[in-house]
């Protein structure tokens, strides 16, 4: 890495604010509010939970399903009867339903619970406010984000 590239790095995330006029208060994240990512990260944060929730609770009864199944077939190789076949069926649909929505549901609201927390990082109302800089590399460049939690 060359010295040059470096040196900027290292201003552009050390150097503090500079006001045109050292009468101007400074703000700091407990004086200048909220903005709307913190009500956006807590409604993805939210969302996400309750995403989770359905997640869980489709698994259960996915499991439950499968356990009704075992009760009924210990032996995978056994086949139902042609009088229990329909209540077989509707289990095994009930069990594959119940598991097409949870793994869905665990992803998004897994993404949506991360998402949540990113926002309310960047808006700075778990410490200060982010820090975003461009950095030269070698081979490009990069984007640095720090913040204080």
């Amino acid at each position: 890495m060359k010295p040059t590239s470096l040196f900027l790095a290292a201003v552009l995330l050390v150097a503090p604010v500079a006001y045109a006029d050292e009468a101007t208060p400074s703000v700091t994240s407990a004086s200048r509010g909220r903005s709307w990512l913190t009500g956006l990260g807590l409604g993805l944060s939210g969302a996400g939970v309750m995403g989770l929730m359905l997640g869980v609770a489709s698994l259960l009864s996915a499991g439950e399903a499968n356990a009704l199944l075992k009760a009924y077939y210990p032996d995978p190789t056994s086949a139902p009867t042609t009088a229990e076949a329909p209540a077989v069926k509707r289990i095994e649909d009930r069990r594959d339903a119940a598991m097409g929505l949870a793994v869905p549901s665990l992803v998004l609201g897994g993404a949506a619970l991360v998402g949540g927390i990113v926002c309310v990082a960047l808006d700075g109302v778990l410490g200060g406010g982010p820090q975003v800089a461009l950095v030269p590399t070698p081979g490009g460049g990069a984007v640095v984000v720090s913040g204080e939690f």
